[in-house]
């Protein structure tokens, strides 16, 4: 089952017994931010603010915790340098 940003941030606020309406205003988010539907992920630089309020590395929230997964958006990243689109 892959899991959604969203989902695993609520899972972080959770495990660590925080709101995420606390969260959003810890982070300076506007109210409902990470509640509010998605269909897109969120930005790098939010994604990177949460990860180091909770102390967790940014692939966790982009990536989840799939070893597979990772391993191959790596291996696509790769491919794509190789080929000089990135």
């Amino acid at each position: 089952m892959k899991m959604s940003q969203q989902y695993r941030i609520n899972l972080l606020c959770k495990t660590n017994n925080i709101k995420v309406s606390r969260l959003e205003r810890e982070l300076s988010f506007s109210q409902n931010y990470l509640t509010k539907p998605r269909k897109q992920s969120y930005p790098a630089d939010k994604l990177d603010m949460i990860a180091v309020f909770f102390g967790v590395p940014i692939y966790y929230l982009i990536y989840g915790n799939d070893k597979e997964e990772i391993t191959k958006n790596f291996k696509t990243l790769k491919k794509l340098r190789e080929e000089g689109t990135v």
